[in-house]
């Protein structure tokens, strides 16, 4: 039986920052810096949340991650800060922990699609987010070979 393996994991660098900085609670970030994907052609990855908050979520807290491409290579599918992408484009949800200390949390792996792709983010944890020092990072990786 042959078996399909994983190349290693690449940073694809910082998929939200400053669209994070004080995001009020209940609100949606605009979409962050662009990931050329249609170069890459990474196949699956994995989202880092880092995140420190001066008043602890409430239990249950989490964000919503949503993901939008632009398949033409120019023109990208509707989502912003007052546009909802709608909840076919979420990709994960990531809960937070009712903690104040530093979070760094990873969602859980998806597939990305070949085009160039940005990230937005929702805010539902009930606290705002600090007034800067908060990102979302991007990892990627392919089958093996």
């Amino acid at each position: 039986m042959a078996f399909i393996k994983w190349s290693g994991a690449t940073d694809r660098g910082t998929a939200l920052t400053t669209e994070l900085d004080a995001l009020a609670a209940g609100s949606r970030s605009n979409a962050g810096s662009e990931i050329a994907n249609q170069t890459n052609k990474d196949k699956y990855a994995v989202l880092e949340l880092t995140v420190d908050f001066v008043s602890a979520p409430a239990a249950g807290g989490f964000v919503r991650i949503y993901m939008v491409v632009a398949p033409d290579g120019t023109n990208y599918e509707d989502g912003s800060s007052s546009v909802d992408p709608g909840a076919h484009k979420v990709v994960r949800t990531i809960p937070v922990r009712a903690d104040t200390a530093a979070q760094r949390l990873t969602s859980v792996p998806f597939l990305l699609s070949p085009y160039k792709t940005k990230f937005l983010l929702t805010n539902d944890t009930s606290q705002a987010f600090p007034a800067s020092g908060s990102q979302v990072k991007l990892y990627t990786w392919n089958d093996e070979g």
